[in-house]
């Protein structure tokens, strides 16, 4: 799935920030896909990454990034998160022609919903997570704009 010619660059925003900020409040937001990959994690473990940039009108040049990441046992929670957002349809269709093609989902809005978890013992701070992924404006009816 991973095509090597196929560059996958930011989606340009008005005014782009210096650097990229995780930091997200729990909520929910429109965001844009920037990056869809299959790839390994820093132990070699395979995985699915959706990355996704969110513009904050309320502090202008800020961006923030969202990442949902499946790792091979989670599958079902990415095709869960696919169905809900692109619809039944998009999934079906997508798993007959071979699987899901993350980077097909570049430039497209989604919703989100990110949550924090502060369970792991390895992190400090919280994890921001990806709870869940919707059609862009269902739960932010605004567009762009972080809450």
């Amino acid at each position: 799935m991973n095509n090597p010619s196929k560059k996958t660059s930011f989606v340009p925003f008005p005014a782009q920030p210096q650097e990229p900020c995780y930091l997200l409040p729990e909520g929910g937001f429109t965001g844009r896909v920037v990056k869809g990959s299959y790839e390994p994690d820093k132990s070699g473990r395979p995985m699915a990454v959706i990355l996704f940039q969110i513009e904050s009108f309320k502090k202008p040049n800020t961006q923030y990034m969202a990442r949902a990441f499946y790792w091979e046992n989670e599958i079902p929670k990415l095709q869960e998160h696919i169905a809900s957002w692109m619809g039944t349809e998009y999934l079906e269709a997508a798993i007959r022609n071979g699987g899901i093609d993350l980077e097909a989902l570049v430039g497209k809005l989604a919703d989100l919903e990110v949550i924090h978890d502060n369970t792991s013992a390895k992190h400090k701070d919280a994890l921001r997570l990806v709870q869940g992924i919707y059609p862009p404006y269902q739960l932010v009816k605004s567009g762009l704009s972080l809450n």
